[in-house]
């Protein structure tokens, strides 16, 4: 799907089939979390792991709030890293941002990029929830730095990145990956590949490429 079939699918989910965009977003992160138990090996969580999981401001961001929530419940450690202020969050991610804050959910606020590692702590597994499919180049300084902490912190753990949807930086439509954007070991993108996946230069970034759904109709 290119970036604008992406917003038909929520839309048509949403405005003609009623289906609340929180329940797309929750069925989304939800199905993200449950692969990722089911797949501890491949994802490189093992037991006792810890999952870093990282949150912009759109709608990639409420996904990131649920798979921390679900990964939470089946008895995971998580940490939350958040890039804005609540009330900048789309009004989706927020409902499920107060969630986590309610559960207790450790929710770190980012400072400068460097600061990053200090911050959250030992990682075992990123799960990338910036950027999302309406992104666009080019990435904005800040970003830029956040994303180099993300990965200097990873090398020296050995800790694999996930993508949910597509690695943050990449245009979904051309599959260029901005400079500075994150390169993602395993990619749960949802309800179909995205038309840039298929640009040769997209598979180092990507990584493993799983489709999941969100319990609406669309993308073939």
């Amino acid at each position: 799907m290119t970036r604008e079939e992406v917003r038909e699918v929520d839309r048509h989910a949403i405005e003609d089939l009623g289906i609340p965009g929180v329940v797309l977003m929750e069925n989304a992160g939800r199905g993200a979390a449950e692969w990722l138990l089911e797949h501890r090996d491949r994802c490189g969580l093992g037991d006792g792991g810890r999952v870093g999981i990282l949150c912009g401001k759109g709608n990639n961001a409420g996904d990131g709030f649920v798979v921390a929530r679900h990964l939470a419940l089946a008895g995971v450690e998580v940490v939350i890293g958040e890039t804005v202020e609540p009330g900048e969050l789309s009004d989706d991610a927020g409902v499920f941002r107060g969630v986590c804050a309610a559960m207790g959910l450790p929710l770190v606020a980012f400072g400068p990029p460097l600061e990053l590692q200090a911050a959250m702590g030992q990682v075992d597994l990123w799960v990338d929830g910036l950027l999302g499919t309406g992104f666009r180049p080019p990435l904005g300084e800040e970003l830029c730095g956040l994303m180099e902490a993300v990965r200097g912190a990873a090398e020296l753990s050995g800790a694999r990145l996930v993508a949910l949807d597509c690695p943050s930086g990449m245009d979904v439509d051309t599959g260029v990956l901005a400079a500075g954007g994150l390169r993602a070991d395993l990619t749960l993108t949802f309800v179909a590949p995205k038309a840039g996946f298929s640009a040769p230069e997209a598979d180092l970034a990507l990584g493993e490429v799983i489709v999941l759904g969100i319990g609406a109709p669309g993308g073939g």
